[in-house]
């Protein structure tokens, strides 16, 4: 700046001051701009996020007229159709509605279909959406042992459910009311160390039964444990509460869980009869008498 003449110095400082003008009317156009695009970009979203939560409730009456049919996989060319025709969230819910791993699908199955697929796998729960007689219980799980099939229930409202792979024939789980005690990230079996059980809640002390991850092969086949797919179990693991213990005495029990019903091991399971009877797998009044008497224990 120094040596500039003054008639030279004051005709820069005009231009900086027209370019100051036009930059900060730029600059308001641009932030005016920017404002409308965020406006429209945020209606957009709740346009989008209100589309995706409208329609997964179905009206019970609506649920209680699901159907199914029965397929076979014959060959690799059925498989290769089969694998072409459904999503990876319909695969899901096929292979939970079949109690099996969804690996475990391939050439020479025969697989129950839903007629219709919703969005997701929790409306097609073989429990009822409201359990009543639970609606003053924070938190509580439900084992089927029919129908193979556990159900989260908070305040009577249900939120989860997912396939079980209870105790086979020799060694059944058996039907009362236990608690989430203790859980462990890993637990290996005592029966075969080779077995390994992620996502482990302990459910009886004393016999070591527990729920876990473990592999699903569509019918009961445990040593008394509860198998479930991965997901849920680590879903279990994070949601119920432990016992509260001071030395060895009991403070307080964990999350009650109540498994019901028995299995029979004569006939087709009740999941591959949906196609000739869609309500088989609905709760029956003993069920429900069933669970009900065990609620009445839960302290």
């Amino acid at each position: 700046m120094f040596g500039i003449p003054d008639k030279t110095m004051s005709y820069k400082i005009k231009c900086g001051q027209f370019l100051f003008i036009v930059t900060v009317a730029y600059s308001i156009f641009l932030l005016q701009s920017c404002n409308n695009k965020a406006s429209t970009k945020d209606a957009a979203f709740k346009k989008v996020e209100k589309q995706s939560t409208a329609s997964p409730v179905i009206p019970l009456k609506m649920y209680n007229e699901l159907t199914y049919h029965v397929d076979s996989i014959k060959d690799k060319t059925s498989l290769a159709l089969y694998d072409s025709m459904y999503t990876s969230e319909e695969k899901d819910i096929i292979a939970a509605l079949n109690r099996i791993d969804k690996n475990r699908i391939g050439v020479g199955k025969k697989i129950i279909l839903p007629d219709t697929f919703y969005h997701q796998l929790l409306e097609y729960a073989p429990f009822p959406f409201k359990l009543e007689i639970a609606d003053s219980i924070d938190k509580l799980i439900i084992v089927s042992i029919r129908t193979q099939a556990f159900g989260i229930y908070e305040y009577g409202k249900l939120i989860r459910w997912g396939p079980v792979s209870t105790g086979r024939k020799a060694k059944p789980t058996p039907a009362k009311l236990y608690y989430t005690n203790y859980k462990a990230r890993l637990k290996i079996s005592t029966v075969n160390e080779e077995w390994e059980m992620p996502w482990y809640f302990n459910i009886d002390n004393m016999n070591g039964i527990g729920l876990h991850q473990f592999t699903l092969p569509g019918y009961p086949a445990s040593h008394s444990c509860v198998r479930m797919y991965e997901a849920d179990a680590y879903w279990i693991y994070h949601w119920a509460k432990q016992w509260v213990l001071s030395g060895d005495v009991l403070i307080s029990h964990g999350t009650p869980v109540i498994i019901y019903s028995s299995y029979d091991f004569d006939l087709l399971s009740p999941w591959k009869r949906l196609a000739e009877d869609h309500l088989i797998m609905r709760l029956t009044t003993a069920e429900l008498e069933e669970i009900h008497a065990q609620i009445m224990k839960i302290r």
